[in-house]
């Protein structure tokens, strides 16, 4: 956190004076302000004002509106998105819309009440989470896109000052309140100027902004719309990758922000696959990444696919049977436990869903949990590794371990047709 390094600055102005463009575009509905970049695609953005989110949640607003949490590739988008932002980020910080954080006792604690209530994006740090960490891995979007914007790769040293991070960041060091290692970025406005802090990835913000390529061939149906909150909404370096070899081919399928739910046809790409009962059929892969959630959450993205999570009893048993997370080699899977922010109950969100399938099945159903799992959402992992709010299997059972621990591989699924 870089807090003390900001307290001589000014309370930001957030009202933005940039001009920024506006297009149309028939791939994204008028909700989405769109803008052509320099690869040639138009994308949209949507900043979602919502209260009190994490990423996890933050992730499952956008995905619920077809998009991602923004990724960011140049100044000029950055500039984009901050302006686009800014107004709601203003109705976050100066009315009710979002809740006081910090009391207003001084400059400092005045700043400190305006961070906690700016917005998430996409931008992910994984080289310091923690030491057993690949080290050729420095950040990663959450969209799976390449990390060319941002990319910090040398330690933290409190006197940088080079945008588009904040004076003194990207620190990767625990946070100040939780000791939580902080992997995630968030977006504030100082003097007009967007500017990036990393923080723990269970802080909770005042909301997200999300993106989507609007050129990609989606239809407008095919988007989730349903919704259980209440919102607000706005009017090429590679990633390096060290990679130990996998007991499974290597699939390269990647096409990113394509839609595949309705031109993947199950099997094509080599990948394993299941259809269920309810007539959905998913493909599933294995890679090795040892690393982070997030380290495989964007190598899943990267194969237009997510982090596996299960939907019922009759996908665990298959999941858990063709990759059972045996002999040491455990797998992340698309699962996040966490407490609700009035701290007396825990709600459990999937990669794609408002619910884990755990929460809604009878008494009579398999426990798919390993003994002395889950824990209650607060507890840490041993080793500094953050709260136990992700999910792994291991020898084909659900363990929930902190989401900076190093695991050694990950399920990436992703919806498919079935062949005729």
């Amino acid at each position: 956190m870089f807090i003390t390094s900001m307290i001589t600055l000014l309370i930001p102005s957030i009202i933005f004076t940039l001009i920024f463009p506006y297009y149309v575009n028939s791939k994204c509905s008028s909700e989405w302000t769109t803008r052509v970049d320099s690869d040639g695609y138009t994308y949209g953005y949507l900043p979602v004002l919502q209260d009190l989110i994490t990423i996890f949640e933050a992730s499952s607003i956008c995905k619920q509106r077809g998009g991602d949490v923004v990724s960011i590739h140049s100044d000029e988008e950055n500039n984009f998105v901050g302006a686009l932002a800014a107004p709601l980020i203003q109705q976050c910080q100066t009315t009710s819309a979002c809740q006081q954080r910090v009391p207003h006792t001084s400059t400092a604690t005045t700043f400190l009440d305006m961070l906690y209530r700016s917005f998430w994006i996409g931008f992910s740090r994984v080289q310091f989470a923690h030491p057993n960490d690949d080290p050729s891995v420095h950040c990663a979007n959450l969209d799976g896109t390449q990390c060319d914007y941002g990319r910090y790769d040398g330690l933290p040293v409190p006197s940088r000052d080079i945008r588009p991070w904040a004076f003194g960041g990207p620190s990767s060091l625990n946070a100040t309140t939780s000791g939580e290692i902080e992997g995630c970025v968030l977006m504030f406005i100082n003097d007009s100027i967007p500017l990036w802090n990393d923080v723990s990835c269970y802080l909770l913000l005042g909301g997200v902004t999300c993106k989507k390529n609007c050129s990609a061939t989606c239809d407008e149906e095919s988007e989730p719309t349903t919704s259980t909150s209440t919102t607000t909404t706005a009017a090429a370096v590679t990633t390096q990758t060290t990679e130990e070899p996998d007991d499974e081919p290597t699939v390269e399928t990647s096409t990113t922000y394509s839609c595949v739910n309705d031109t993947n046809i199950c099997g094509a790409d080599g990948w394993k696959w299941n259809c269920y009962k309810n007539d959905k059929c998913y493909s599933y892969h294995r890679y090795a990444i040892k690393g982070s959630y997030w380290k495989g959450l964007a190598k899943c993205r990267r194969h237009d696919a997510t982090v596996c999570s299960i939907k019922s009893e009759e996908e665990n048993d298959y999941v858990s049977k063709q990759y059972c997370g045996c002999d040491g080699k455990e797998e992340w899977l698309g699962m996040h436990r966490m407490q609700t922010d009035n701290g007396d109950s825990i709600v459990c969100l999937d990669e794609d869903d408002r619910q884990c399938y755990y929460e809604k099945v009878n008494k009579d159903s398999k426990n798919p949990w390993a003994e002395n799992s889950p824990a209650d959402a607060k507890d840490m992992d041993d080793g500094n590794y953050g709260k136990k709010n992700c999910c792994i299997m291991s020898n084909g059972k659900w363990k929930d371990v902190g989401c900076t621990r190093p695991i050694s591989k990950v399920v990436c699924k992703k919806e498919c047709v079935k062949p005729q």
